[in-house]
């Protein structure tokens, strides 16, 4: 019962994640939990997951080591890199929300 019981909140905690990243909400925080409930009951999730977050640490490393080295005004370009789109993504929202 508690195999069943936990693939049920894993599937649900999916689905409500992957809706949530389309509209206002905690999306990820719900991928999360639904694919490490997942992982405790199949190998080949837990493997994947290992693997994801192997690749996340070396892509940290990197940008971290790259900050570190770069000019003010590399730093400043990446800024306006991730600061552009993540406006763009708030501005949507709040049109989808509030506008017409």
């Amino acid at each position: 019962m508690r195999r069943w019981s936990t693939l049920f909140v894993a599937v649900i905690s999916l689905l409500v994640g992957f809706i949530l990243l389309f509209i206002p909400g905690p999306g990820i925080p719900f991928l999360i939990l639904g694919a490490s409930l997942l992982a405790e009951q199949f190998r080949p999730m837990a493997s994947a997951l290992d693997w994801l977050e192997v690749q996340l640490r070396k892509m940290m490393w990197g940008g971290k080591a790259w900050w570190r080295q770069a000019s003010i005004p590399d730093r400043g370009a990446a800024a306006l890199v991730v600061a552009i789109p993540l406006a763009g993504v708030g501005y949507g929202v709040f049109q989808a929300v509030f506008g017409g």
